[in-house]
């Protein structure tokens, strides 16, 4: 049977020099996962197809009244329906360290048994693999949410994808936040606003193009893309506008427009566009993105929300092997068009 170590020091240079410590390694910087809750509402006890109802507004009412016989439009309460699909998503990771060269210290150098040669659990190194397999598990529910694609696929000379077909796994799953989103434009049940030739023009743009409800709604938020965050802040510092930059404990940073916090994505956004482009000749796709709307809006749906923090470890003393495995069933939705409007393109609109 292949054994596989998790570990690629293929290029580390093993010399007795190399650092011998987990805690001593310096990785290449991964930004903490903003908290669900700050940006989405978490819905958990999903079932396949679990209805979605969807209440909308009377049409208006309040007619002459007459004589005896009470007056009646006819009006009634329309209800339009959706459904959940969650997907199961998982990973696995395989450890065992006769596949890992035995000059690398950071390991070897704290066996102090026979049987710690293969069985790591409890170990600085089980620790550093857990904290790797949480981190990269979290990763995969931003990204999903986001960026799901069941269609997605390959750029080519005219159209929008991947820069690599051997990624299609990591995004075809669901269909994420902004596939739904550009649906919808394409119908015309989101409204899309122009990029203007700065961010705060394209925030007035997104608010004029809001629908009332949304324009009042509770705990509404602008979501962009990091080029869009950077020249609001640009902007302010320009017009000598006082403001204050938020890092909040989930870990985004936040600045006000009109009162309303307008949220820095980037670890959320900008780190998975890096995926596609405009077409094979390898441009970003649409990198100024932005949306107004509300957590509830953006629901992520999962069968148990403790599903998305949990790894699953084993070791098999037979094939001397330990598993990190995990796994979560998820869905996200756009649950009501006229909570939502968005705007997004390749380039500030310097025509505006």
């Amino acid at each position: 049977m292949a054994t596989y170590s998790a570990l690629d020091v293929s290029s580390l240079t093993l010399t007795p020099k190399e650092a011998e410590d987990f805690g001593k390694f310096v990785f290449e910087r991964t930004f903490e996962d903003p908290a669900l809750n700050s940006i989405h509402n978490v819905v958990t006890g999903l079932t396949m197809k679990e209805q979605i109802v969807l209440a909308g507004l009377m049409p208006p009412t309040g007619i002459k009244d007459t004589g005896c016989e009470r007056p009646n439009s006819g009006a009634k309460v329309p209800f339009s329906e959706a459904y959940w699909e969650p997907v199961k998503v998982g990973d696995t990771l395989i450890h065992c360290p006769a596949d890992l060269n035995g000059l690398f210290k950071a390991y070897y150098n704290k066996v102090s048994s026979y049987r710690e040669l293969y069985d790591i659990e409890g170990s600085d190194l089980h620790l550093f693999l857990l904290s790797r397999v949480e981190d990269s598990a979290a990763k995969a529910i931003r990204r999903l949410a986001w960026f799901g694609d069941k269609n997605v696929d390959e750029a080519t000379a005219s159209l929008a994808g991947l820069k690599d077909d051997d990624n299609i796994p990591l995004f075809d799953p669901i269909d994420g936040i902004w596939q739904q989103i550009f649906t919808r434009v394409g119908t015309g049940s989101i409204q899309k606003a122009d990029v203007g030739k700065n961010a705060f023009e394209t925030f007035n743009n997104l608010w004029r193009k809001a629908d009332s409800r949304l324009r009042t709604a509770e705990g509404k938020q602008i979501l962009v893309s990091r080029e869009i965050f950077d020249d609001y802040v640009e902007y302010l510092t320009e017009k000598s506008i006082a403001f204050t930059l938020d890092a909040t404990m989930d870990g985004l940073p936040r600045v006000n427009w009109n009162g309303i916090p307008v949220v820095n994505m980037e670890t959320v956004w900008d780190l998975n566009m890096e995926y596609f482009i405009k077409d094979s000749g390898g441009d970003p796709y649409l990198p100024l993105r932005a949306i107004l709307t509300i957590p509830g809006n953006i629901p992520i749906g999962t069968l148990n929300d403790g599903d998305f923090d949990y790894v699953e470890t084993n070791y098999d003393w037979k094939e001397r092997q330990t598993y990190l495995a995990y796994g979560f069933t998820i869905d996200a939705k756009v649950i009501e068009d006229y909570l939502i409007v968005t705007a997004y393109d390749d380039a500030f609109n310097s025509g505006n």
